[in-house]
């Protein structure tokens, strides 16, 4: 059982504070960063995680609070003091962009 907390804890921690991403956040585009842009920090990477359940614990109301924070921050971005960024510039894909000129023409 002690593996597997440090299994579950090292893995956000270590992927936040080596690349600012999970293997998911990479995949999904975006990455997490200090509000002062470095990389996390390990305090922040275990205020965050543990921000992750205080989040979850209420009724998952710390993860819905992204959606009305002017900064786009949950309850754990807010205790550690980080922001999710993208990791890449969002551009459309230009099959879908002629694609797209051409039907509205």
């Amino acid at each position: 059982m002690a593996f597997n907390a440090v299994l579950f804890f090292g893995y956000f921690i270590f992927f936040w504070i080596t690349s600012g991403q999970t293997p998911g956040k990479g995949l999904m585009g975006i990455r997490v960063i200090s509000m002062d842009g470095r990389p996390l920090t390990f305090l922040q990477a275990v205020v965050r995680l543990i921000g992750y359940w205080i989040s979850a614990l209420a009724f998952f109301l710390g993860f819905l609070w992204i959606t009305i924070d002017d900064q786009r921050q949950g309850w754990h971005d807010t205790m550690a003091h980080t922001y999710v960024i993208y990791s890449w510039k969002a551009t459309l894909h230009p099959e879908f962009l002629s694609r797209w000129r051409h039907r509205s023409s």
